[in-house]
């Protein structure tokens, strides 16, 4: 059995903004901001994948991913919280994250570090 292209070409959704109504970031201990939540879009844009051994299975599913992230946009941890069923994606999500820098905070935010919660929807489309 083969993937179809759009299956071998898949991403993952990436995060909404909080101002959506099935939001898919959820950010704790400070005030980031739609601005900030659009930056952090555009990063997941830029740095998303499929993982290929998830590709290759044929599995999708849903991760929920929890980053601890500092004033800098350093993520200090990242842990997973909701499983996919497929160990595939659920270390893809965690190795997204892992290591990397978000956008900084907004100048204005007074808080040294925020919780966000990520929900990422892995869909294949079939056909």
């Amino acid at each position: 059995m083969s993937l179809g292209p759009a299956a071998r070409n898949s991403r993952g959704e990436p995060p909404r903004s909080s101002g959506d109504v099935n939001s898919a970031i959820h950010v704790q201990g400070a005030q980031l901001g739609d601005d900030w939540e659009r930056a952090l879009y555009e990063w997941w844009i830029r740095h998303r994948y499929y993982p290929t051994q998830a590709l290759t299975n044929g599995e999708d599913g849903v991760v929920q991913v929890r980053l601890v992230v500092e004033r800098s946009g350093r993520v200090k941890s990242v842990e997973l919280v909701g499983r996919s069923g497929s160990q595939w994606l659920d270390m893809g999500a965690l190795a997204q994250f892992r290591n990397q820098t978000l956008p900084p905070f907004p100048l204005a935010t007074p808080e040294p570090r925020a919780d966000i919660d990520i929900t990422i929807h892995y869909i294949l489309v079939r056909r």
